[in-house]
């Protein structure tokens, strides 16, 4: 249907390709609306007899009561992503497995065996220990230990900075010293 519509030069506009392609015009439209605001607010300041300081004092406002949220979010965007974002590698260490400490850890296990990990280690839910999760012959194998035998640990952080940025912070980390020997960082924008 499709392929005809394309060999036809007809093209069926979905309501989704309206909205994204409504989305720039709404966005400049918004942002015309604020500036000419912001503008007429100081004009009419200074009709009224008052300096050009009082006209630029109200200009000002009006654009941050529009753009305000805006500009403010895109400055802490731009300080996350110079500062933390990204992957940070001090060195590379090979290892056989490893101790993850975050949420979910047991439900993330086999995922990380099938990358070619020989086991993974996870806290118990309920009571003290550890369980050891591997491969045998049979599939996979859920062991309970009372001791880890894994020299680093895989962690998984969330975070929040001001009202619209999201963090997410993977590191690796040495269990005896507490050295970090990596860590990456994923920043997202959430606009709600």
């Amino acid at each position: 249907m499709q392929a005809k519509a394309l060999a036809s030069g007809k093209l069926k506009i979905t309501r989704v390709m309206k909205v994204i392609l409504l989305f720039p015009i709404l966005v400049v439209a918004y942002a015309l609306i604020g500036m000419v605001v912001s503008a007429y607010s100081g004009f009419i300041v200074k009709t009224r007899g008052n300096s050009y300081f009082s006209a630029l004092t109200a200009s000002a406002v009006v654009f941050g009561i529009f753009f305000g949220s805006e500009i403010y979010t895109y400055l802490s965007w731009k300080s996350v992503c110079r500062s933390d974002a990204g992957m940070h590698f001090d060195k590379a260490i090979p290892v056989e497995g490893f101790f993850d400490t975050g949420d979910g850890a047991e439900f993330n296990a086999e995922s990380f065996l099938k990358k070619g990990y020989r086991f993974v280690e996870v806290n118990k839910i309920r009571g003290e220990g550890f369980y050891r999760f591997s491969y045998d012959g049979s599939g996979l194998s859920k062991v309970s230990i009372s001791n880890l035998s894994s020299e680093y640990s895989y962690a998984m952080r969330r975070g929040v900075h001001g009202k619209y940025i999201l963090t997410q912070t993977t590191s690796i980390q040495n269990i005896q010293t507490g050295d970090v020997v990596g860590r990456s960082t994923t920043a997202i924008l959430e606009d709600s």
